[in-house]
């Protein structure tokens, strides 16, 4: 009845005419029901961070975001 998929995504830039380098790391899992053949329900829940580094200061931020959505096969 029910399907978890957890991810995990990451990414590294290096700028070298800038002299900086940014992380990226954005969870996230996504979660479906079919009660029936015919029907379902999903959702997917994450997030997303980021940090850059350079010379002059250490920038960050983040977001987040939900999805929810309604399955109906014919």
């Amino acid at each position: 009845l029910w399907n978890i998929s957890p991810r995990l995504r990451t990414d590294y830039r290096s700028n070298v005419r800038e002299n900086s380098v940014r992380w990226v790391t954005s969870p996230a899992i996504k979660m479906e029901y079919r009660g029936r053949q015919k029907y379902g329900f999903q959702m997917e829940a994450g997030g997303k961070w980021a940090n850059r580094d350079d010379n002059r200061a250490k920038n960050g931020g983040s977001s987040y975001f939900l999805s929810l959505g309604y399955q109906a096969k014919f």
